[in-house]
């Protein structure tokens, strides 16, 4: 006999209150996951172990002040906090470490030394100006070359908007029929759009069979 599945509706996480059980589709069907709203009055949706943990405690609000008062405290060290430059880092340090991904993104790391602003700058920032002078500001963000690892110098580089999501849909990897391949690759199978397999699946929530096998021009999903 299959154990009970615990109900979170109605407790207190930090932050967060749950409302309701949501599922989000897996390569392997559908994980259970619960939608909460935070005390600032945001939604947030997260897995049961990041909130029984103590890892999901806030929509994100929480880290978002604790950066920001340290971004303060460090500005007259380094000069860059506000740009562009620095809110890359910024975001990037907060997906590798921030354990409110952890249960949707378990793999996405980053290195030590890039737990440090200046040492980021160190390795990055001169390559980012170059690419910026090549391609403008707003077409420059950093790209992990292999999407299975995480962010560190060797595995990041600058790319432009379309070469990011090129890489994207190269490393997103989805079982079905037996067999694993990217995005790309069941799209260059079924003569399709990589970008629309990737909405459907992925933002749209479509099975992979309908996904796959559904017309192009089909626009609605039950």
């Amino acid at each position: 006999m299959g154990r009970k599945a615990i109900d979170l509706t109605g407790k207190k996480f930090g932050r967060l209150l749950v409302i309701q059980r949501s599922y989000i589709h897996s390569g392997s069907g559908h994980l259970a996951m619960w939608d909460c709203v935070c005390d600032c009055g945001k939604l947030h949706t997260t897995d049961s172990d990041s909130l029984r943990s103590g890892g999901s405690q806030s929509c994100g609000c929480r880290q978002k002040e604790m950066a920001s008062k340290m971004a303060k405290i460090n500005s007259t060290k380094h000069g860059m906090w506000g740009t562009r430059f620095y809110r890359i880092w910024y975001n990037v340090k907060k997906r590798g470490t921030g354990r409110e991904l952890k249960g949707i993104y378990p793999d996405i790391d980053i290195c030590d030394r890039w737990l440090e602003f200046d040492n980021f700058r160190d390795d990055m920032y001169e390559s980012y100006l170059k690419h910026v002078e090549e391609f403008g500001e707003k077409d420059t963000s950093i790209d992990r070359i292999n999407g299975k690892l995480g962010y560190y110098k060797d595995n990041c580089r600058w790319a432009t908007v379309d070469e990011q999501s090129n890489n994207v849909l190269r490393n997103v990897f989805i079982d079905y029929d037996n067999k694993t391949q990217s995005i790309s690759a069941w799209a260059r199978e079924y003569n399709m759009s990589p970008s629309t397999l990737h909405s459907r699946v992925i933002k749209m929530k479509w099975s992979m069979s309908d996904s796959l096998l559904k017309p192009i021009n089909y626009k609605s999903h039950d």
